[in-house]
């Protein structure tokens, strides 16, 4: 009979128990420690919350440095795209100021180009 009794047992063992939802949790225990606590309050007991304040401060810096990053990054670009589209503006209002002064005027000036490339100012 103890080998009947200790099949039952195990069998048992193996069903789930009837308080799932609201079973207690295990106490936690970390293994890597040498005098692990073994309860909740012994954990508590020597729990420090600097650790976990200095953790979101940490989490929050690195959140806003990126978020500093994103933001320079699209100002950066909307300056640059602006900055284009004012030059494109400006030019193109001068190529029309020169076409209408170029038609106008009927004695153009030329300069000399040198071989190597430099303008002859005279």
């Amino acid at each position: 009979m103890p080998l009947k009794e200790a099949l039952i047992q195990h069998f048992e063992a193996g069903r789930r128990k009837s308080c799932v939802p609201t079973c207690r949790i295990p106490d936690k225990r970390d293994f890597m420690d040498s005098n692990p606590p073994r309860t909740t309050d012994d954990f508590y007991r020597n729990y420090d919350p600097w650790i976990g304040i200095g953790t979101a401060i940490m989490l929050a810096l690195f959140f806003i440095l990126i978020a500093f990053k994103s933001f320079l990054t699209w100002l950066l670009r909307r300056t640059t795209i602006w900055r284009y589209q004012y030059q494109k503006k400006y030019r193109k209002k001068q190529l029309i100021n020169n076409h209408i002064t170029d038609s106008t005027t009927i004695a153009t000036t030329a300069t000399p180009i040198i071989d190597n490339g430099h303008i002859i100012i005279s």
